[in-house]
């Protein structure tokens, strides 16, 4: 286990070294299944996590492929990375994110947190989306009535984790709608 922990890091290393192989690793982990579906995803959810900027040249290519995955690690990983990005542009205003999301990156983006959370993902994929729908619901106003619909109906039956994520999301939308 602590072995594989260790290829997680040095695999990001290189990424953040190596920011030209984001694109030929975001092929493989949207073509792939399993093995760079886990790894791949997990590889580049390290490094975005030391430097999100390294993602923005290849926006295009990730956002394509938001709606391709179908592996539940490259999910997560994809998610995630979703989220990040969106709380980059709408809370963080970071000017860098917001002059490479384009609006058909945001409707992409969109779709695949929809299909996430109203489909059959693990709880991770699901709280990652919920946020990412708040802060997109900021730019598209029909989203925070529908999102709040979907997490009204999914938290009777949700997880402590999907409960927990959709009560949070459930105020900031009451809150912003005051």
């Amino acid at each position: 286990m602590c072995q594989m922990r260790e290829e997680r890091f040095k695999a990001a290393s290189l990424l953040r070294e190596y920011p030209n192989s984001i694109p030929m690793l975001l092929d493989m982990i949207i073509a792939d299944g399993e093995e760079y579906g886990l790894r791949g995803g997990w590889a580049l959810d390290l490094a975005l996590q030391e430097d999100l900027h390294l993602i923005l040249p290849s926006l295009d290519k990730f956002c394509d492929g938001l709606l391709k995955l179908t592996n539940e690690s490259a999910i997560r990983s994809f998610a995630k990375i979703s989220e990040s990005l969106l709380v980059a542009y709408f809370q963080k205003m970071d000017r860098h994110v917001i002059n490479s999301l384009k609006p058909e990156h945001l409707e992409t983006m969109t779709e695949a947190c929809f299909d996430w959370l109203i489909g059959d993902h693990k709880v991770a994929a699901k709280a990652f989306a919920m946020t990412s729908l708040f802060e997109l619901g900021k730019e598209f106003d029909w989203i925070h009535p529908e999102l709040k619909i979907i997490l009204q109906r999914g938290y009777p039956l949700g997880s402590a984790g999907y409960r927990s994520r959709a009560r949070k999301v459930l105020d900031k939308i009451k809150t912003l709608s005051s």
